[in-house]
């Protein structure tokens, strides 16, 4: 994740030298892969795991640094949105598959002026790695590079119908991407319709026949929270990785598309022209709320080694966000931006990494300890391998996957080898159906 340091300090004032920051980052799980000079800025390429989602944005991670720092939080606020008097929906949405998409937003944007972002929005998306494309464009890229929330722009005249649907896709059913691809598609997939055929690859890629373009002047701005496994399944299946699918298939919060709704309506006003046109169309039936987690202040010192008090357990899980009450246990209700908050031992391990890793003092073991013992069977194993090669035989391992021609030739016949669907390399396209092609390599 490449983060600009002065888009970084709108969040949050940082009073220490950059490399005591870089160090501190590392401290908390979020090591600086490498410091780069963009212009005037300064480049942060942060390595994440995959279970920090809430990070891959700059207010996540101005979120983590204000923490670590001991300083407020300046989120931004959008404006609200301010449809035009006595508007009514101009767009009607559907979601046929509630588990695949269980929040849908939607809100129509008129009087947009072509052209491209400004100066200022242009360097930043650079910085991040990200090419400037039009006015309207860029700002969807924006936003989803400040608040983590992905979104995508329809031109709203080239949506049939004026409706959106959610659905799977049909059997055979074709989209051309907007990478100029034409994919076909079939019904494990999620795709948004409009009222004739598939308009966009739901949380993926939108489709060419409804983008943005030089003539555009109405859109329509959709912000969604997908089921993670239903994305990262169709990327898989099409070999396709955005920088939306990264985050939609790690989990997003499901707050967060009104907020991206606003903020890319405040950002269209000032930088377009545009104006929302009709009410925000809020497809939410069912609000994903997260338990409570009861978190054992007493086992938390046990797992730690280290007497942490149970003030300093709460304010630290208040400042990630969490709610906190309860008596002798907590009950910890964690934010919904942080979908890998989700069992006891997580709360714990969030505890030490902002408590610090280093103030936790290396102690040996106690207890007794018995010799490790080897299973009957492994036994026997080692013993036949041993004699074989005592005998003069040499073991080899061979790859399970080869080429195709090569799984076909060494098939029994009438019998057709099992092919990866996205193979690394041609040499790898198939699983072996016998070893001696493998053996006949090696000698």
């Amino acid at each position: 994740m490449r983060i600009s340091l002065d888009w970084l300090r709108e969040y949050v004032d940082i009073d220490v030298p950059l490399e005591a920051l870089v160090e501190r980052l590392h401290g908390i799980g979020l090591p600086v892969e490498q410091v780069e000079r963009a212009g005037s800025d300064t480049v942060l390429e942060i390595e994440l795991t995959t279970n920090r989602p809430d990070c891959m944005s700059v207010l996540g991670i101005a979120r983590e640094v204000a923490l670590l720092l001991g300083r407020p939080l300046r989120a931004p606020t959008p404006s609200p949105v301010k449809p035009s008097p006595a508007a009514p929906a101009r767009v009607s949405v559907e979601v046929a598959d509630r588990e695949g998409c269980p929040r849908f937003t939607a809100q129509v944007i008129e009087g947009i002026r072509p052209g491209p972002s400004p100066a200022w929005v242009q360097r930043r998306l650079e910085a991040s790695g990200i090419r400037p494309i039009n006015g309207v464009v860029d700002v969807t890229n924006y936003v989803m590079l400040e608040l983590g929330q992905p979104m995508h722009a329809f031109d709203y005249d080239r949506i049939a119908g004026r409706r959106l649907v959610v659905r799977r896709a049909e059997p055979g059913e074709r989209l051309t991407t907007l990478d100029g691809v034409s994919r076909t598609l079939d019904p494990e997939m999620l795709a948004v319709a409009d009222g004739e055929r598939a308009v966009a690859l739901a949380g993926i890629i939108g489709g060419a026949q409804t983008e943005i373009g030089a003539g555009t002047t109405r859109v329509l701005l959709e912000a969604a929270y997908w089921n993670p496994p239903t994305i990262a399944r169709t990327a898989r299946r099409l070999g396709i990785r955005t920088e939306a699918s990264a985050r939609f298939e790690r989990g997003m919060d499901p707050a967060g598309p009104p907020a991206a709704q606003r903020r890319a309506a405040q950002f269209l006003g000032e930088g377009c022209g545009g104006r929302a046109r009709g009410r925000l169309i809020d497809v939410y039936p069912r609000s994903l709320v997260r338990r409570a987690i009861r978190l054992r202040p007493t086992r938390a010192v046990a797992v730690l080694g280290v007497d942490v008090r149970r003030a300093e357990m709460g304010r630290i899980l208040r400042a990630l966000g969490c709610r906190v009450a309860g008596g002798t246990a907590l009950e910890v209700r964690p934010p919904s931006f942080r979908p890998d908050l989700a069992r006891e031992e997580d709360l714990i391990e969030e505890i030490a990494r902002i408590h610090g890793y280093d103030r936790i003092p290396p102690t040996m073991p106690r207890g007794e300890t018995t010799s490790g013992t080897v299973a009957h069977p492994l036994r026997v194993d080692e013993r036949v391998r041993e004699t074989l090669a005592r005998s003069g035989l040499t073991e080899v391992l061979t790859l399970t996957l080869v080429s195709l021609k090569t799984a076909e030739a060494a098939a029994p016949a009438g019998a057709a080898p099992v092919v990866v669907q996205n193979p690394l390399t041609s040499d790898q396209a198939a699983l072996r159906t016998s070893l001696l092609p493998g053996l006949v390599t090696i000698l």
